[in-house]
């Protein structure tokens, strides 16, 4: 219940940054967006925490444990662990060195690396086939022998 509320703390803080993002925008002052890409980044790792948790207690929390790990994808997933701290860093970086139009990379770094650890742990396999044979229309002569 605490990484929940936790996450929801987060959520919470999205109005104040886009407020914050409004009031202060100028060329040479971003620092509203670091503050929505700071936010940005603990939700995500906060949800990683999540994840996390229920993964680890996926015995006592779900129908079919089995299949958990793969529905949420976490081999990916954990990454985030290592992600979210090297892309916080990397923001400081940015704004050490006066280059705020550069803040946006960090991001797109995180979504870039996670979506090839996602290639790379879950290639499709043909789930995409299964998924439209289940939503392919019947034809007449389908129904009508079934």
């Amino acid at each position: 219940m605490v990484r929940n509320l936790l996450f929801l703390f987060v959520i919470s803080l999205f109005p104040f940054a886009i407020s914050i993002i409004a009031g202060t925008i100028s060329p040479r002052n971003l620092w509203g967006l670091d503050v929505y890409i700071g936010i940005l980044l603990t939700g995500i790792f906060v949800q990683a925490v999540i994840l996390q948790y229920v993964v680890k207690n996926k015995h006592k929390l779900c129908f079919s444990p089995s299949t958990v790990e793969d529905t949420l994808k976490w081999k990916a997933h954990r990454l985030t662990f290592v992600l979210t701290p090297i892309s916080a860093i990397l923001m400081v970086i940015v704004n050490l060195i006066h280059k705020v139009e550069l803040i946006g990379y960090v991001v797109l770094f995180q979504m870039f690396v996670t979506r090839v650890a996602l290639k790379r742990y879950y290639p499709k396999n043909g789930n995409s086939s299964k998924l439209k044979s289940l939503f392919k229309k019947k034809s007449t002569a389908d129904e009508i022998t079934a």
